[in-house]
């Protein structure tokens, strides 16, 4: 499994918090299935404000030496992030639930968030 499918496989686009980032990961994305990887083709794309930002980003030196395992700890820390935040969306909603059975069910959905959690290295 290349890089990009291991990172779409967990990451997609509208999970991205920032509106410029999820629109460039939309195109990124679709570019990479289309099998047209030509990175300055597609920040030729975009608007200026957008081409900044990119360059900002690549331009930054992240001293990455294993590229496979800076993503395997990149997917690993946005899991947990995103279980953590599932976690605390269901506490909210637990606290204001009347009905018992959908309580339950938050629980048995909360019981599966610790669990995965606690298996995320």
């Amino acid at each position: 499994m290349n890089i990009f499918q291991k990172i779409k496989e967990k990451i997609k686009p509208e999970d991205f918090k920032d509106e410029t980032n999820r629109k460039i990961a939309e195109q990124l994305y679709m570019k990479l299935e289309k099998k047209e990887p030509n990175i300055n083709k597609l920040i030729d794309e975009f608007d200026e404000e957008t081409q900044n930002h990119i360059t900002m980003v690549m331009a930054t030196d992240y001293e990455i030496e294993n590229v496979d395992k800076a993503v395997d700890d990149i997917l690993t820390k946005y899991e947990r992030e995103r279980l953590e935040n599932k976690k605390q969306k269901i506490l909210k909603q637990l606290e204001i639930e009347q009905n018992s059975e959908t309580k339950n069910q938050l629980g048995k959905e909360l019981s599966n968030v610790i669990i995965a959690l606690a298996q995320i290295k």
